[in-house]
């Protein structure tokens, strides 16, 4: 047999860790054996991330335990122990930073690998000098933990796609975060989260470097995501979702979402709270189905023709559940509404000669969150003015 570079045993540590128990194979005789994590405690020290492609290439058994196992830990017989992981998805996270894994070849499997005493490896990220220890995610994922620190996939297995609500149209579909925080705090926690993601284009929309398609736009108590119909890349798929989650998990506060379809001008989905939104990302719900996150009360358009501007808004006043005397008290009825308990997609119905465009336009503006498409016309069919008010 030919002379292996190991001491001969891998250590299988398995999947979900459902007892305290590994596994140890002696490669000479295919033998396995338990192996208490306790015996493997000795191996406390500095790890570093090292290239797991090169020991792959070099030991073929080494290659299909890292494919048939979640973890490994190999013990080389000419350096220090190596632990390889692998991960769901393309990249993996060290708390904040965001870092490529390498593919197996010919495989979907993706890894990363550690080695105690190796040197640091330029453009992978320092590893704390604390003990660290092995966990597993709730599907069975490992995790490497440190005292206040993690390192593991960069996107939860459970993580969906932001767009996963829509019916994909002509686009564009936004996601739209509403938050208590400034342009300037927004912008310097995305670009410390997602270093040199999000560039200025020529135009001076901000655009995705990994997708010309993704566009970003922030400011005061905003940010927002859009894109064409078009799939993107799964490398933007997962920066997004690394964002959304750090969002979900609290990174600037308190927050409400809405997902809008550009294309028929209505809202998709809505949440009304960070928690909410750590939920949508990781919904087994369908695209188009029923679910949490649309159901939004429907009826029918709001007839409030009338021969003046005031007799159609007190009309419109009345159809909302207010009594209104103008367009100011009106526009303060909009601004109090609980979104999660009234109408959101709003058609209503405006004879011609009460349109005063600069009117409506101030009612849209008073709650941009109610998606209204006001019809002018007696008869269909309708001419129909929409305002978006920069969302």
């Amino acid at each position: 047999m030919k002379k292996s570079p190991f001491s001969g045993l891998f250590f299988m540590l398995g999947g979900k860790m459902r007892s305290s128990q590994a596994f140890r194979i002696d490669l000479s005789v295919r033998h396995w054996e338990p192996l208490t994590l306790e015996e493997i405690s000795s191996l406390a020290g500095s790890w570093n991330l090292v290239p797991a492609l090169p020991w792959l290439q070099k030991i073929p058994a080494l290659r299909q335990a890292v494919l048939g196992q979640k973890a490994v830990l190999a013990l080389p017989a000419d350096s220090g122990p190596l632990l390889l992981l692998r991960l769901p998805r393309s990249r993996a996270a060290l708390g904040s930073q965001r870092f490529p894994l390498e593919q197996v070849p010919g495989s979907k499997a993706w890894v990363l690998a550690l080695q105690l005493g190796a040197e640091p490896t330029p453009g992978l990220p320092l590893l704390p000098l604390d003990p660290v220890c092995l966990g597993w995610c709730d599907l069975g994922w490992p995790e490497l933990h440190w005292d206040g620190l993690c390192l593991a996939s960069a996107c939860s297995p459970r993580a969906r796609d932001w767009a996963w609500a829509w019916v994909p149209t002509c686009g564009p579909v936004c996601l739209r975060i509403y938050l208590q925080r400034s342009q300037l705090e927004i912008s310097r926690w995305v670009e410390e989260l997602c270093p040199g993601l999000w560039q200025v284009a020529p135009d001076g929309t901000l655009r995705s470097r990994l997708s010309d398609d993704c566009r970003m736009q922030w400011r005061d108590g905003f940010l927002g995501f859009s894109r064409g119909f078009l799939t993107p890349p799964s490398d933007q798929i997962e920066a997004d979702y690394f964002l959304l989650l750090a969002l979900a998990e609290g990174g600037l506060g308190e927050l409400q979402f809405d997902l809008f379809d550009g294309d028929y001008y209505s809202l998709v989905a809505s949440g009304y709270s960070a928690a909410s939104l750590r939920e949508y990302l990781h919904a087994r719900a369908g695209a188009g189905k029923k679910h949490r996150w649309n159901r939004f009360q429907s009826r029918g358009p709001i007839d409030a023709r009338a021969s003046t501007t005031l007799a159609c808004l007190q009309r419109l006043g009345k159809a909302l559940g207010r009594e209104c005397l103008d367009a100011t008290e009106l526009e303060r009825h909009l601004a109090g509404l609980r979104l999660g308990e009234t109408d959101r997609n709003i058609v209503v119905l405006v004879s011609p000669e009460s349109w005063d465009e600069a009117v409506f336009a101030r009612l849209a503006a008073a709650q941009p969150r109610i998606m209204f498409r006001w019809q002018l016309g007696p008869e269909p069919p309708h001419r129909s003015v929409i305002f978006n008010p920069g969302n």
